[in-house]
Order: C-alpha cells, then structure tokens, then sequence
C-alpha cells in the first residue's frame, strides 16, 4: 500500500480513498497552496479561491445547497492526486477513473450522498460550462492574468 501523509499527519492512499480519513482542514490548505493554470499566470491564483468563486457562483444563482458545497469541493481529489493539464489528462484513462471514484468518495462524505449527474455534469462542468467566467470574479488583477483562457 502506498499514502501520502496530508497536511493533518492522516496516512492517505488515493488508490483506495478511506472517507473516514477524508478531513477539511486538509483540503482547504492544500487547494489554498495549489496554482490553477499549471502555474502559467501573471498572479498566483489558488484551486481554493476559484473553487471558493464556484460557490459563490452557485449560491448566486439560488442552487441547492448540495451543488453549492459540490461546486466548492469539485476540485477535492486534486488533493490526493495533483491535476494534470488538460491535453495530457484526457489520454490518462486510469487516472481520470481514480480521479472519478475519489472524487465521488469526496462528495458523498462531505455532502452525505452522492450528487446526481444532473448536478454535476462531472466535476469539469462546475468550472468549465456553468460557471466559465469564474476566473474573474475575486480580483481584477486575477483576471487579467486569465484573460487568454
């Protein structure tokens, strides 16, 4: 068995996601320290603030409150497994399984069941199609460091 040791000191393998080790506090430092865009922007801009935007969005726009913690933590596996860009994550079919089963485990702790794919349209749709000007929302200088997307 192979783990990762989290921020918490909780002994952590990806492979076979234990909710019962599944923490918060682990999630809400690690995205906070984790550069959206693969680092390629002008002003460090963190999974946690776009995922904090996604919320935002949600509840703005009067969803649920199941999709508004979904949309908060639909970058949650990135914890446990890192994020691959985009043109080389969609070849990787093994990790975009675990990524899927993770990510599931994640929301089903936090939110108490699991969300339909009507609510989440995958966990890509969250910030790619329903919100797709989230990159913009906090901070003008933010946004202008996105503004090639």
């Amino acid at each position: 068995m192979s783990f990762i040791t989290t921020y918490t000191k909780k002994y952590f393998d990806p492979l076979n996601g234990d909710e019962s080790l599944l923490d918060i506090k682990d999630i809400a430092h690690a995205l906070s320290l984790i550069c959206r865009g693969n680092g390629h922007v002008q002003y460090f801009y963190s999974v946690a603030q776009h995922s904090l935007a996604c919320a935002k969005e949600a509840k703005t726009r009067g969803y649920s409150k199941e999709v508004i913690l979904g949309c908060l933590l639909h970058d949650g596996s990135e914890v446990y497994l890192s994020d691959v860009t985009r043109p080389i994550k969609k070849e990787l079919t093994y990790y975009l399984e675990v990524e899927d089963v993770l990510q599931n485990v994640i929301w089903k702790h936090f939110i108490q069941r699991d969300l339909t794919k009507e609510e989440t349209g995958g966990s890509e749709y969250f910030s790619f199609h329903l919100f797709p000007h989230l990159n913009a929302i906090f901070q003008p200088t933010i946004s202008k460091s996105f503004s090639n997307f």
